[in-house]
């Protein structure tokens, strides 16, 4: 019984050390980060070895890692904003495909009544305007 459970503490412990060295195979420069970060932090924290330029040297690495991942996942990145991109454009072209075809068949969109119009003239257009703000009451239109 007891063998038993040695066995399976072992097959455990040998589980460990696998995942261990497959991350280390698979992210490498974090791990030199990692171990370059500690062996400052303890030099800096630890033994007080010139602490002021260790902890600059421990913030330079971190700031390096940061960037390391940034550029690591920058293509997922690229790639992310232009399907995003590619989106919002295609939507735009969908949502103004009646605008479009109103101007390019010389016609003009009135955004107010969501319509396609005949241009105007300069006369029909102040005079729109007039009648917009300072409308006529009845007994002056007929004067």
């Amino acid at each position: 019984m007891s063998r038993e459970i040695q066995e399976k503490d072992e097959e455990k412990q040998s589980g460990k050390w696998k995942r261990v060295g497959r991350f280390c195979l698979k992210y490498p420069v974090s791990v030199l980060f990692a171990l370059a970060i500690a062996y400052y932090a303890v030099q800096a924290y630890v033994f007080g070895i010139s602490p002021f330029i260790n902890r600059l040297i421990v913030y330079g690495l971190v700031v390096l890692w940061i960037l390391w991942l940034v550029a690591r996942h920058m293509v997922k990145l690229f790639l992310l904003l232009l399907f995003a991109g590619v989106l919002l454009y295609g939507w735009n072209w969908y949502a103004t495909r009646e605008i479009r075809k109103c101007e390019e068949s010389g016609r003009v969109w009135n955004e107010e009544t969501k319509a396609c119009e005949e241009k105007k003239t300069i006369m029909q257009r102040i005079e729109l305007l007039l009648n917009k703000y300072l409308p006529l009451s009845e007994s002056q239109k007929h004067e």
